[in-house]
């Protein structure tokens, strides 16, 4: 196996939707990450098609990308690991990146760090076609310690991790039992060595399946200082799918106090499929969505922001809501969402631009919900050109001098290759 760094010689930072009262402002890439270039890609071979989904920063600083890389039936999941100032480091898993594949297909999804900098990742395996919940700890530099797999002989898949204060481990997916023929929002919590938790929901698991006993999916999940785990996905009302808010008691149990019975449900207007993708606390017990809502023609982005007693938040761009709708009018996708400690709010996403292609976005917001015009401009940065075809903007996260590191990936043609920059 070999490494391999593609740098590409062309690219293009763009940013639209200037106000005419204003010069533009830009956000440029920081080229003291891998310089002189502010962006790595990144594939481990020739050959591999490989995408970033996650990224988290160990103690020391070192950025971790979680993703997935392909070649022909070959699918494992990816993690690699950069020094601070974005090179390769060398001293992480093999010439600085490591390949999970103990089964027919493996995919990485969500990504979190323990305290002592050991790595968890979870997603899913496929294993003779069907898919099992694929939890895998890894020690610091990137050995192998141990894995899980969860199953109610169906469909289970695992989205993403978040750490409580005692160094648990909390997973949301989806379930899906192939007799039932129904999928329910799934939440297991473990400790350290991978083992469930029996004090939580049912042996570890906790299926929720929402006010009308319909299909959820659960995307994203954090945990609030007092231990509750705050829950995103979708829902299905009226045989569509709607935004899914839930909040739990740190045993499992349905906070009833939240929203309605315990669940926020937010469709956008029209008989379309919404998504809550990611969501992000705010250390007043404030909770932001970051979702797609389908228009009939395409999806926009729609960042919702909850009071902690799960109401929307009406100080909050209108109504609690902002929506950015791509550059052609319906057709952006949002992956990440963070707050930073001075309350701004952060989006990462795709939008198709005139050619056809996707260009990463990502979008900033003030606390109060407007875009934040010292970002890009009037809050918005673009990135695309670095290859002949689509680049995006999945995961996110802040370096301790508040650089936002990106990952995602970026297309040449023929194959994807791993994108991470920086914006400073």
């Amino acid at each position: 196996m070999t490494l391999r760094i593609v740098c590409c010689i062309m690219l293009a930072v763009l940013a639209v939707g200037c106000s005419s009262d204003s010069p533009p402002r830009y956000v440029e890439l920081d080229r003291q990450f891998n310089p002189p270039l502010g962006y790595t890609l990144f594939t481990p071979g020739s050959g591999f098609s490989s995408r970033g989904v996650e990224t988290a920063l160990q103690s020391d600083g070192k950025i971790l990308v979680l993703g997935s890389t392909v070649s022909g039936a070959d699918d494992d999941l990816l993690l690699v690991r950069y020094t601070r100032d974005g090179r390769i480091d060398t001293g992480f898993g093999t010439n600085g990146f490591l390949r999970y594949g103990e089964y027919d297909r493996d995919r990485g999804l969500g990504l979190a760090v323990l305290a002592d900098d050991s790595i968890v990742v979870t997603g899913y395996s496929t294993i003779q076609g069907s898919r099992e919940l694929l939890v895998v700890k890894f020690s610091p530099n990137g050995t192998f310690e141990r894995d899980l797999l969860y199953s109610d002989l169906g469909t289970d898949i695992g989205f993403g991790i978040a750490i409580t204060p005692d160094q648990k481990i909390v997973v949301i997916g989806e379930s899906s039992a192939s007799a039932a023929r129904k999928q329910d929002l799934l939440l297991l919590k473990m400790d350290s060595n991978l083992r469930l938790d029996p004090g939580f929901g049912l042996q570890g698991a906790v299926h929720y399946n929402g006010p009308a006993d319909q299909n959820e999916k659960g995307f994203a999940v954090a945990v609030a200082p007092d231990g509750k785990l705050v829950a995103c996905g979708a829902v299905v009302v009226n045989n569509k799918e709607d935004m899914l808010v839930i909040r739990l008691k740190p045993d499992g149990a349905l906070d009833t106090g939240f929203g309605s019975s315990g669940s926020f449900i937010w469709s956008s207007p029209g008989d379309y499929a919404d998504y809550a993708n990611n969501l992000a606390l705010q250390p007043d017990g404030r909770i932001v969505i970051s979702g797609a809502a389908n228009t009939g023609s395409g999806f926009q982005i729609a960042t919702l922001r909850l009071l902690s007693s799960g109401q929307l938040d009406t100080g909050f761009g209108q109504g609690g809501i902002v929506s950015y709708a791509g550059l052609t009018g319906a057709d952006a996708y949002p992956y990440g969402v963070l707050v930073q400690p001075d309350g701004k709010i952060v989006v990462a996403g795709s939008s198709n631009d005139t050619s056809g292609k996707k260009a990463a976005v990502v979008l900033r917001y003030t606390p109060e919900g407007l875009p934040d015009r010292s970002f890009g401009a009037d809050g918005l940065h673009l990135l695309h050109g670095l290859g002949s075809g689509d680049t995006v903007a999945n995961g996110m996260t802040l370096q301790a001098d508040q650089a936002l590191v990106v990952t995602g990936y970026s297309n040449n043609g023929q194959y994807d290759q791993v994108l991470t920059y920086r914006l400073k």
